[in-house]
C-alpha cells in the first residue's frame, strides 16, 4: 500500500512537471508573437489571456494604457468589451425565460408595439440576429439617449420578414435592454451587476454613466486627424457606453470575462438546460449546412467536415478605440481572451496562431511582417502628384504634409507615409505598401498599390 502511494505520488510529479514545461513552453512562443504583433505598422495594445481546459496557461499585457503618462497596460487593465457584451444580455434574458418570466416565442410587440411587424418578431429572433431591424439607431453613439428612443429611431423600417433571413442588429439588443428592464423592474446596469458579476465574481467589471472615470481603464486609441489634417493614432472620441446598453456598453478585464466563462460553463450562471439553448443551433433560415450563424449566445463556426466535428464558438466587439474578442475551440476546450485599447490591434489571426502554438503546428504563415523605416528621406519632393487609379473614377494624391509624404485617395482624409527604402513607403494605420518607380529620365510616372498582398495595381501619374 505504501509503494503505491509513493507510486501514485511520483505519478502527480511526474504530471505535474510536463504540465509546468509545456505551459512555460507555450508561454515562451505566445509571447514572442504577441511581441512580434507590438511591432508591426498597426501595432497590438492590450492584453491576452489563454485557459486550455480550464487552467490559465498564458497571461500577459502589452502596450500603453495611457500615452501622457506613459503607463503600460496590465493583466488587470479594464477595456470596453463592445459587442462582447451582447452575450451578457443573452445571459439576462435565458434567465429571465428560465424564471419563467419570459418565453423565447414571446413577440416584441408585448413592449414595443410601435416597431414595424413586431407582432412578428420574437425573443429568440431577436437574439439570433433574425429580426430584420436594421443594424443601428439613427443617433451618434456621443448621444444620451434611451435605449427606446434607439429603437424608436428604426421603428419603421424592416429589411427583411422577421425569421427569413439574418442580418446582425445591435437595434434587437437595445430593444432586448428595454424588455429587461420592463420585466425586472431594475436597470440593466443593476441587473447585471446583481444577477451576472455578483454571481460571477466579476469584481473589474461595470458600466459607465456619463464622463465618469474608470479607475484602472486603459486609453482606447484610434484614427483621428492631427493639427494638420492628416489621420494618425490618437486619444479615441468620447461615446456615452450606457446609451448602448446590451448592445455595446460593458468594461471588463482578462480575468474577469474567464470568470463569466467559467461561470457560464459551471452552470453558476444559467442551468444546463439553458445553457444548451445559450449555445444551440439556430442557422439561417434556407441555410441547409450553415458555417456561420449565431447562437443565442454565441456567433458560432461550424466547420466540421467527415473527419471531425469542430466547432468555434466566439464574440468579438469593436468600439470607439477599444477591440475584443473571446474564441472558444470547443474540441480542443481552449479559451482566449483578447482585450485591445485600439481599434486596429490583430485579434483573430493572433487567436489562431495561439491555438496553432497550443496545438503544435506552423503558424509563420501568420505573422506579421516588421518594417523597420527609414530616418529620412531626401527626395520626397520627386514624389509628389495625382496618380490615376486603374478602373476607377478616382485618383490618389502624393503630397508632403507637415514635412512627411501623404496620401490621400477615395475622397478620404489623408494618412502619412514612412519610408522602408529609396523607392517604397507604407502607412502605420493601414496595411498599405506603396512603390515609386522611375522612367528613363528618373522622373516618377508610375506607383505600384499594395493593400494586403491582395491588391496590388499599377496606378499611372498623371499631373
Amino acid at each position: 500500500m505504501i509503494r503505491q502511494i509513493k507510486f501514485t505520488g511520483f505519478l502527480v510529479l511526474l504530471f505535474l512537471n510536463f504540465s509546468t514545461a509545456y505551459s512555460q513552453k507555450w508561454d515562451t512562443q505566445i509571447d514572442s508573437i504577441i511581441k512580434l504583433h507590438t511591432l508591426d505598422p498597426m501595432p497590438f495594445s492590450g492584453t491576452v489571456l489563454v485557459s486550455s481546459e480550464g487552467e490559465i496557461v498564458f497571461h500577459n499585457a502589452y502596450g500603453n494604457a495611457s500615452e501622457n503618462p506613459s503607463i503600460p497596460n496590465g493583466i488587470n487593465s479594464k477595456y470596453f468589451i463592445g459587442s462582447i457584451t451582447k452575450m451578457i444580455t443573452a445571459v439576462a434574458i435565458l434567465q429571465l425565460v428560465q424564471n419563467e418570466k419570459l418565453k423565447l416565442n414571446d413577440n416584441l410587440s408585448q413592449w414595443i408595439p410601435q416597431v414595424k411587424s413586431s407582432d412578428n418578431i420574437t425573443i429568440l429572433h431577436l437574439l439570433t440576429h433574425q429580426s430584420g431591424l436594421l443594424r443601428d439607431s439613427k443617433q451618434d453613439y456621443a448621444q444620451s439617449v434611451s435605449m427606446m428612443d434607439r429603437v424608436l429611431s428604426i421603428q419603421d423600417t424592416l429589411l427583411f420578414e422577421p425569421g427569413s433571413s439574418e442580418k446582425y442588429s445591435n437595434a434587437g439588443f437595445y430593444a432586448l435592454t428595454h424588455i429587461i428592464e420592463e420585466i425586472s423592474g431594475l436597470k440593466y446596469d443593476e441587473y447585471f451587476n446583481k444577477y451576472i458579476f455578483q454571481v460571477a465574481e466579476m469584481t473589474d467589471s461595470g458600466i459607465r454613466k456619463g464622463k465618469n472615470k474608470i479607475e484602472g481603464l486603459s486609453t482606447g486609441m484610434q484614427i483621428v486627424p492631427d493639427e494638420f489634417g492628416v489621420d494618425a493614432l490618437g486619444i479615441a472620441k468620447y461615446f456615452d457606453s450606457y446609451s448602448l446598453g446590451g448592445g455595446g456598453s460593458v468594461y471588463s478585464t482578462t480575468t474577469d470575462m474567464f470568470k463569466f466563462f467559467i461561470s457560464l460553463k459551471s452552470g453558476k450562471l444559467l442551468s444546463d438546460t439553458y445553457l444548451e439553448i445559450f449555445k444551440r443551433e439556430f442557422p439561417i433560415p434556407n441555410d441547409t449546412k450553415p458555417k456561420f450563424y449565431h447562437s443565442p449566445g454565441w456567433e458560432v463556426w461550424n466547420l466540421s467536415d467527415e473527419e471531425r466535428t469542430f466547432f468555434v464558438h466566439q464574440f468579438s466587439g469593436k468600439i470607439h478605440g477599444y477591440q475584443s474578442l473571446m474564441r472558444y475551440y470547443d474540441s480542443d476546450d481552449l479559451l482566449i481572451i483578447i482585450l485591445c485599447n485600439n481599434n486596429f490591434s490583430e485579434r483573430s489571426l493572433l487567436a489562431t496562431a495561439i491555438r496553432r502554438v497550443i496545438k503544435e503546428k506552423d503558424y509563420s504563415d501568420l505573422m506579421p511582417k516588421v518594417v523597420n523605416y527609414l530616418d529620412n528621406h531626401n527626395s520626397m519632393q520627386d514624389l509628389e502628384g495625382i496618380y490615376d487609379f486603374p478602373e476607377e473614377k478616382t485618383t490618389v494624391e502624393i503630397k508632403i504634409i507637415n514635412q512627411q509624404l501623404t496620401l490621400t485617395s477615395h475622397g478620404d482624409r489623408p494618412i502619412y507615409l514612412y519610408p522602408e527604402n529609396e523607392s517604397t513607403f507604407s502607412s502605420n494605420l493601414i496595411p498599405l505598401k506603396i512603390t515609386f518607380n522611375n522612367g528613363d529620365n528618373e522622373s516618377t510616372k508610375k506607383l505600384t498599390w499594395n493593400y494586403r498582398d491582395k491588391m496590388i495595381f499599377e496606378l499611372n501619374k498623371i499631373e
